[in-house]
């Protein structure tokens, strides 16, 4: 109380609370970003790989049945649907077509 009977009331304010919280909050943040960015990196390879290999499996369709242009086209296709109809991946039916190639 000052001699004049006013009442002084500091209103500083500790902001060292408020910036070690952001801090916090940035550091969070930072770690689902790279989390998230992790996981969509390895749903890309795995993309990147299921193409590859069927790629392959399709490449040795090719060499063993002969198949050019649009029959390997037609093939592939064929393989395309069968994957995503059946319980089979995409890689597995263009196997089972270099099989059927084998066999013919």
């Amino acid at each position: 109380m000052a001699a004049d009977g006013s009442i002084i009331i500091d209103t500083k304010i500790d902001q060292s609370g408020l910036n070690a919280g952001m801090i916090a909050l940035g550091n969070l943040a930072a770690k689902g970003l790279a989390t998230a960015a992790r996981a969509v990196e390895g749903e890309f390879k795995r993309v990147f790989d299921v193409g590859k290999t069927f790629e392959a499996a399709m490449s040795e369709v090719q060499a063993i049945s002969g198949a050019t242009g649009e029959e390997l086209m037609r093939l592939a296709d064929t393989a395309k649907q069968w994957g995503a109809s059946t319980q089979y991946t995409v890689t597995d039916c263009a196997n089972a077509l270099k099989y059927m190639a084998l066999r013919a």
